[in-house]
């Protein structure tokens, strides 16, 4: 682990090398300086995903063993709610129909099934935003047609999967298939080419989900993992910025 505002590490965790291990992701837990990692087993059947969820903190010897998530399909993304007591994991099954779900830590009962969407060529669910009370979940999918535009429906969906509501849908020149949402959860900053990835149209883009409008922020940028907001910035002005 890293301060970045200080040069140097301040202190490095670090777990055992397993040969048929993948690390699926990490993330903070809320309110402490222990790391939750995901990870699942390369070897395992491509029609399961099982997913082990360990927590390793500064000075601890050994990781703790927090949950093991199982999922009846495979290829899924996690991401852990503000909390720290639940993953929602987003997957396609075998005839590639769209899943989204939710995963208690430490409860014995199966994830519970919030959102499905039928397969389609050219569907998939863009970045995802779990509220800051955990009680809903905000997300895009995407319908990428085949003259290049993308049909994107912002979906909001409630923790207990009783409610699920169409925002809005949008014709857009591009795909969100990963960003960063604002704490507010009304602005996406992700990077794109807008199809073309010239120097000109590749960058960061902020996305405004009450008017539809994109704007460019920083041209030239080719980034290999998306932006975030910084927390002390609650909103970005184009004006504020210099490309």
């Amino acid at each position: 682990m890293a301060d970045l505002n200080n040069s140097s590490p301040l202190e490095l965790v670090t777990t055992s090398f397993e040969q048929s291990a993948w690390m699926r992701g990490f993330d903070f837990m809320p309110g402490t300086d222990c790391l939750v990692i995901w990870w699942s087993d390369i070897q395992q059947a491509t029609d399961v995903e099982t997913v082990s969820v360990e927590q390793v903190c500064p000075g601890q010897p050994a990781p703790q063993a927090l949950d093991v998530i199982e999922l009846p399909f495979g290829s899924g993304s996690y991401q852990m709610s503000p909390q720290g007591d639940a993953f929602l994991a987003v997957s396609q099954d075998r005839v590639h129909n769209w899943h989204l779900s939710i995963d208690e830590l430490g409860d014995d009962a199966p994830p519970r099934l919030l959102f499905t969407a039928p397969a389609q060529e050219g569907l998939s669910i863009g970045p995802l935003y779990w509220q800051p009370d955990g009680q809903q979940i905000q997300f895009i999918q995407n319908m990428l047609h085949l003259n290049g535009t993308a049909s994107l429906t912002h979906y909001i969906v409630s923790h207990d999967g009783q409610s699920v509501e169409s925002q809005q849908e949008l014709t857009m020149p591009f795909v969100l298939v990963t960003g960063g949402w604002l704490q507010d959860g009304k602005e996406i900053v992700f990077f794109s080419g807008l199809g073309d990835y010239k120097p000109e149209t590749t960058g960061v883009y902020i996305f405004d989900l009450n008017n539809g409008i994109w704007r460019q922020i920083l041209a030239g940028y080719y980034l290999t993992r998306w932006p975030a907001w910084s927390p002390e910035m609650p909103s970005i002005n184009q004006e504020e910025i210099t490309p």
